[in-house]
């Protein structure tokens, strides 16, 4: 049960940077500041929801999810992650996959993107869902005309590529 060369190469490229020969966590990955990071994501789409005229709703377990809706329903969920970790997610949520959302760290979309590669059965869970990076997050809260038009066209503005191919020797 050895991972692939390939898989531990991604993870490499998702959490760490080398340097000399040796492998160092990435500053923005340490425990602490990626629960800063969760928290900021949870506030900042609790904020954008009543501005785009939402009300919202949030849980804790299983997972961190925060819904946005309207009249009752659910018009997005959003899976607030620090990790790649997506399958159990994607594949027992119970909300139409077109209206759930995937939050996480930019580091780890090319090793989300590398898992449903080379995963069919994941690839397929996954159909329908999005993506929406931290930093992507944080640039739509800044926009002061930001309307619900706007907000769908950004969410699919930016998506999932593989992580670059890198040396490991």
């Amino acid at each position: 049960l050895t991972p692939s060369l390939d898989l531990l190469r991604a993870i490499l490229a998702s959490y760490a940077v080398e340097s000399g020969g040796t492998w160092t966590l990435r500053p923005e990955d340490s425990p602490t500041t990626r629960r800063v990071d969760l928290d900021s994501a949870m506030q900042i789409l609790s904020s954008l929801a009543p501005r785009l005229g939402y009300s919202s709703a949030s849980q804790d377990k299983p997972w961190r999810i925060l819904r946005w809706l309207e009249a009752g329903k659910t018009v997005y969920a959003f899976h607030i992650l620090a990790s790649a970790v997506a399958a159990k997610i994607l594949r027992t949520d119970e909300d139409p996959p077109e209206r759930c959302i995937l939050v996480l760290p930019g580091g780890r979309a090319g090793l989300l993107a590398f898992k449903l590669d080379r995963d069919p059965g994941l690839r397929s869970s996954a159909e329908g869902w999005r993506v929406l990076k931290f930093r992507q997050l944080r640039r739509l809260a800044e926009l002061t005309n930001l309307t619900r038009q706007h907000w769908e066209k950004e969410l699919s503005g930016d998506q999932l590529e593989p992580p670059e191919q890198m040396k490991l020797f």
